[in-house]
């Protein structure tokens, strides 16, 4: 499951940095922070993309992007329209 939070800058510097917990709740709370992936601010839809699959291979055209990866032995490749891709993103689809 993906989960995306909105943390403030400075908090979250705090938060990865930390290396020792109070609880297990608060432990497990910090290493899901700690191993997220942050999506900047006023970041585009290809820049969600790119951070939700780092490792992925991007040709970008004047009409589309291209994105090729893999996981598990599974072959993906999907094609964006150039204009969805440099929109800015909005969470929750608004």
């Amino acid at each position: 499951m993906k989960l995306i939070i909105d943390i403030p800058e400075e908090v979250y510097k705090q938060m990865i940095s930390r290396d020792i917990y109070k609880s297990i709740h608060e432990q497990l709370s910090y290493k899901a922070i700690q191993e997220g992936t942050p999506i900047p601010d006023n970041a585009t839809n290809g820049d969600v993309i790119k951070a939700m699959f780092p490792y992925g291979k991007y040709n970008e055209y004047f009409a589309d992007v291209e994105m090729r990866t893999e996981e598990n032995d599974t072959r993906f490749k999907s094609v964006f329209d150039r204009d969805w891709w440099d929109e800015p993103y909005q969470k929750g689809g608004k």
